[in-house]
C-alpha cells in the first residue's frame, strides 16, 4: 500500500508540473532610453540614496530595447517606462512596456547613488523583484536591476527559475525511490 502511494504521488506531482506554469518567460532582456530620453534623479539627504527617478521630465519617456536572449530574442522597437518614487516605495504596475511585454516593479532590495566626480550627474544603482507578462506567456517572477546615470542608463531583467521544474524534479525523485524499493523487494 505504501508503494502504491508513493507511486500515486510522485505521478500526480509529475502530471502538475507541467500545468502548474504552462508557459514561463525565460531570457534576459537590455532596455534603454530613447534618444533624448535623460532621467531626473532626486535624492535624500545624504545623497547616497535615491527618492525620485523621473523619466517624464520631458516629451520623450520612451524606451527602446537593446538586447535580447531567450524569450526576448526578436522583442524590437521602442515602448515606455513610468517614474520611480521610492520615498515611499509602492509597488508599479507596469514599470515599462514594449513590444506586448510590461514589468510590474514589486519591490526594491538596493538602493545606490554615487555622484560623479567633477560633474552634477549621479550613477544609480535599483535592484528587486519583479513580474513580466505579456505575448501569450504567463507572469513569470524574476530578479531586475537598473544603473543608469542623469544622461540616460539600461534596465536589465532576468528571470528566476519557476516552481514547476522543482515539483517536476521531486516527483521524478520519489519515483526514482519507489523503483529502488521495488528492486530490492524482487
Amino acid at each position: 500500500m505504501k508503494k502504491l502511494t508513493l507511486l500515486f504521488t510522485a505521478s500526480l506531482l509529475l502530471a502538475t508540473a507541467g500545468i502548474a506554469n504552462a508557459a514561463p518567460i525565460y531570457g534576459q532582456l537590455k532596455i534603454g532610453p530613447t534618444s533624448g530620453n535623460t532621467a531626473t534623479v532626486s535624492v535624500d539627504g545624504t545623497g547616497n540614496t535615491a527618492t525620485l527617478i523621473d523619466f517624464t521630465n520631458n516629451a520623450s519617456d520612451g524606451i527602446e530595447m537593446i538586447e535580447g536572449t531567450g524569450d526576448f530574442a526578436g522583442v524590437t522597437g521602442t515602448g515606455s517606462i513610468a517614474d520611480i518614487n521610492l520615498n515611499p516605495f509602492t509597488p508599479i504596475d507596469p514599470l515599462w512596456s514594449i513590444d506586448g511585454f510590461n514589468f510590474a516593479l514589486n519591490t526594491i532590495t538596493y538602493n545606490s547613488v554615487i555622484s560623479i566626480p567633477n560633474t552634477t550627474s549621479k550613477f544609480v544603482t535599483l535592484a528587486g523583484t519583479g513580474k513580466i507578462s505579456g505575448n501569450g506567456f504567463d507572469s513569470t517572477s524574476g530578479n531586475w536591476t537598473m544603473s543608469l546615470d542623469t544622461t540616460g542608463g539600461t534596465f536589465n531583467w532576468s528571470s528566476t527559475v519557476p516552481a514547476p521544474a522543482t515539483l517536476f524534479l521531486l516527483g521524478a525523485g520519489l519515483l526514482g525511490v519507489a523503483s529502488l524499493r521495488k528492486k530490492k523487494a524482487a
